[in-house]
This record gives structure tokens, C-alpha cells and sequence, in this order.
């Protein structure tokens, strides 16, 4: 994999993480704790609570407020959402995907806070500060862009194997000034202590911000599906059909055969050589000899054994003789 060009300058707040010896992402992510409800650590930045002098403010002010110390002491860590990672066309002459890191943790769409407890419950999070901001979301939140290797042999299984379970986790501090101006909108900036991109399935990080120097966790929900949906079985042909299929099948249309001997009531036999095709499993040729050449009870018997199918074999092609006494 390829860096394309320098990401973006993380936080100058980058949690003094720097001065500790071992500074890589397995350091820093050792130190978090994992967030899946991000109103949990979000909610005290977030919640309105009055300005006013009566104690059920005054309460909502000083939890608040001692929640948000708490918090802001503690580094987390969180998934974002599918849309942080954006794919570009394939490159077909250097057989690689550029991808685009977003840092947000909410790109398509906000998170959903509890309506019972913040009248305007739907916040935007990210984890670099936007460019811009319209009509109450954001623009410009790119972190930086690299380069994923993909064998176009390979490409049709990558697509579904591997690019689906591909995961961007972050690590982060919330405090106060991150919170966005109302004029900007709901939501708020968190502050990056680093950011890694893995395929979940396998643990293998792909990108990484600080470097990681080992697997991330491993989540297998959906990958054996998805690896049997990518490669389907298929079935192992015979190398050819098995002789007892052959008469079988010569024999289901001897009734068949009597009948065309029925309609021009001509007895004799019809010796038949039959040309069987290994990748369609139908009948290539047949070569009619005996006392049905060239009549029309011939061409009907012929008719017959043009029909049947023998099903798909390894070999290109098989012969057999077989006869019809019709009387």
C-alpha cells in the first residue's frame, strides 16, 4: 500500500500521547476505552440545560459540568460509520483502489440521541474540523487519500470478500470546545488521537495513523458468508458419463423408438453411433447405420437420440455405439 500524499496535520491536542516511548496505535488504543453509544460521552457537551436559577437547572448544570471533566480526561476509541472510507475507480494500469479517509464518525447521516432527553437530539460528529458548513451539516473533512493493491484477477472477490469489512476505528478526546457554534449547526468536533483502517475479518490494518505495529481485533460476523458467497461451490464433473447413465438414458426412449417403428411399420434394426459433446452434455452428431438409413423411421429414431442430454464431463468428447431392434 501507497500513501499518495501527506495526510492532514492531526490536532496540535494530540494528548501529550507523543511523549510516552512506545508511541504507536497499539499504544495509544490500549489506553482507551471502546464507545458504541456515543451519546454516552457525547451527551454532556451536548445537553442544554437552562440558564436560569432553579434547582432543576441548577442540578442539570453541575452534573453537566462534572460529567464533562470526567470525560475529557479519558481517551476513547469508536467505529465510524461505512461512508468514512470512500472508494474512487479502479485503476486498471496500476491495479490499485484509491481510497479517501473521512474524519467523521457521522458522514451520510447524524446519530440519534435519546428525544426524551435533548429536544434537538440529532448530531453531526467528526473528528477534524470542517472546511465549511451549509445548510446545517459540514464540508471538507478529508484526512487524507492512499492506495490499496488489488490483483485484477483477484478484483471480483476483493469487491465482495474484503471491501465490504473494511472498518475505520478512531481515537479521540471530547472537550467543550469542539462543540459547534449554533450557527453551524448540531454537532461537534472531537479531538484525533489517531485512526486506523482493517479489514475486520482478518485483523490486517491496511492504513494507520500513527503506524500499528500489530492486527486489530478481529470481528468474523458475515465473513464465512461472504467468502462462500464470493467463491460458490462448483460442482466437480465427472470425467465422463458413467456407462449404466448411458444405457439408461438409450433406454428411456425406446418406447419412443417402437413408435416411430409404428408409424411406417417397417421392421429392422438401427445401429446407432453417438457423438456426446463434454461441455454441453448434448449430442453432437449421430451416425445412423442398418436398415433404417436414409427412411423415415430412421430420422425419427434420430429425432429421439438428438434430444437427450447426458450432462457436462471433463472430456471433450465421447462416442458409444448402441442399437434398436424395432419389429
Amino acid at each position: 500500500m501507497r500513501r499518495i500524499f501527506t495526510l492532514t496535520t492531526l490536532f496540535s491536542l494530540f494528548f501529550t500521547l507523543s511523549a510516552h516511548a512506545a508511541d504507536d496505535f497499539e499504544s495509544r488504543y490500549k489506553r482507551t476505552i471502546h464507545v458504541n453509544d456515543l451519546e454516552t460521552v457525547l451527551g454532556p457537551f451536548l445537553q442544554k440545560c437552562g440558564k436560569g436559577n432553579d434547582l432543576p437547572q441548577l442540578q442539570c448544570r453541575a452534573i453537566r459540568s462534572y460529567m464533562q471533566r470526567k470525560i475529557s480526561t479519558q481517551l476513547y476509541s469508536a467505529f465510524a460509520r461505512d461512508e468514512a472510507l470512500t472508494f474512487g475507480n479502479y485503476n486498471n494500469t496500476k491495479f490499485e483502489y484509491p481510497v479517501t479517509i473521512k474524519g467523521c464518525l457521522t458522514c451520510g447521516s447524524p446519530t440519534v440521541f435519546d428525544p426524551l432527553l435533548f429536544a434537538q437530539n440529532k448530531f453531526w460528529v467528526v473528528t477534524t474540523p470542517p472546511k465549511s458548513f451549509k445548510n446545517g451539516t459540514f464540508q471538507g473533512v478529508s484526512l487524507g487519500k492512499f492506495t490499496i493493491p488489488v490483483d485484477p484477477r483477484n478484483l471480483e472477490g476483493w469487491t465482495k470478500k474484503v471491501k465490504p469489512f473494511l472498518r475505520v476505528q478512531f481515537l479521540f478526546k471530547v472537550q467543550t470546545a469542539g462543540v459547534w457554534k449554533e450557527k453551524d449547526g448540531h454537532g461537534i468536533t472531537l479531538y484525533l488521537g489517531g485512526y486506523r483502517v482493517y479489514n475486520r475479518c482478518t485483523g490486517k490494518v491496511l492504513f494507520s495513523e500513527p503506524a500499528s505495529s500489530g492486527k486489530a481485533p478481529v470481528d468474523t460476523a458475515g465473513c464465512k458468508l461472504a467468502a462462500t458467497n464470493a467463491n460458490p461451490k462448483v460442482p466437480t464433473l465427472p470425467k465422463m458419463p458413467k456407462s449404466s447413465k448411458i444405457r439408461e438414458l438409450m433406454r428411456s426412449i425406446r418406447d419412443k423408438a417402437v413408435d416411430c417403428y409404428k408409424q411406417f411399420q417397417i421392421p429392422g434394426t438401427a445401429k446407432l453411433k453417438v457423438y456426446v459433446s463434454g461441455s454441453t452434455g448434448k449430442v453432437s452428431k449421430v451416425v445412423l447405420s442398418g436398415d433404417y438409413k436414409d427412411t423415415p423411421t430412421g430420422t425419427c429414431v434420430l429425432n429421439l437420440v438428438n434430444s437427450l442430454n447426458f450432462g457436462k464431463f471433463r472430456k471433450k468428447q465421447i462416442s458409444f455405439k448402441y442399437k434398436y431392434e424395432l419389429k
